[in-house]
């Protein structure tokens, strides 16, 4: 599959950027912090036929609009439902990484009756997680320093990629809001969706690089334990971004997946 169309759509007075390919059963890649929907074309180019693939940039974003407000989860799962809606998607495959998992997970509670099926990828903990306050204090630090945010971005994604395709990424994480990262780690601070998920019933699949050092192993696998039903893969020896570091092994989960549920 082609990277398809750049576009953007106004959702709730703001300009939202996003990639949009292919014809078929809608498949929704929401991508996490510090990364933009760029994030997912090692994927999108993977994909077979017979889907679309949509990625958008959230607000704060990437090249979406970044008006210092309105960072929470509860309302990065309206901006999906708009983004649908408006794109007439219909019910959508829905995969989210790192914060956008979170994202995913809340959208996918908030609107099931939209989602075909749900897939976590290095998704942020079911009961949250708390950012250290020394990663807060730093951030206007490392998005004013690029070799600085190089090396806290390396930390998600240790085994690739690198040469131009990791320059795009760093580029792409430098054009993050400062308050959109300070209020990602915030709102994970005090999200969880335990009790939620135990009455889920659509398809899950939770997918967690064995490396990660960001969300451990161990967090996919209380999910895969809570969520009933949730099929979960541990791929060895990727960290917390499959996509970019093995996409091709990546995908291939993805697309198994996928057509397993249509």
């Amino acid at each position: 599959m082609d990277q398809g169309v750049m576009a953007r759509i106004g959702i709730d007075g703001l300009q939202f950027h996003y990639l949009d390919t292919g014809n078929g059963a809608a498949v929704l890649f929401v991508h996490g912090n510090i990364a933009s929907s760029r994030w997912w074309l090692p994927t999108i180019e993977r994909l077979p036929t017979g889907f679309r693939a949509v990625a958008l940039d959230m607000r704060g974003y990437g090249l979406s609009d970044k008006p210092g407000t309105g960072y929470t989860i509860t309302q990065r799962s309206l901006d999906l439902h708009d983004f649908i809606t408006q794109l007439n998607l219909g019910r959508v495959h829905l995969v989210g990484h790192s914060l956008g998992g979170a994202v995913a997970l809340q959208f996918t509670i908030d609107y099931p009756t939209l989602v075909r099926s749900l897939t976590l990828l290095a998704s942020a903990p079911i009961d949250g997680m708390v950012a250290p306050r020394s990663l807060e204090a730093a951030i206007p630090t490392l998005l004013g320093n690029r070799a600085m945010f190089i090396q806290a971005l390396r930390r998600s994604s240790p085994t690739g990629p690198f040469g131009e395709a990791w320059e795009r990424l760093v580029d792409d994480g430098l054009l993050t809001d400062q308050q959109a990262w300070i209020d990602a780690g915030r709102t994970l601070g005090t999200w969880n969706v335990e009790r939620q998920v135990m009455t889920f019933n659509v398809p899950t699949q939770i997918v967690h690089g064995a490396a990660d050092a960001v969300a451990l192993p161990s967090t996919a696998e209380y999910a895969a334990h809570t969520i009933k039903g949730a099929q979960l893969n541990i791929l060895e020896g990727i960290g917390h971004s499959p996509h970019v570091e093995r996409p091709e092994e990546w995908t291939q989960q993805l697309v198994a997946f996928l057509n397993a549920h249509p």
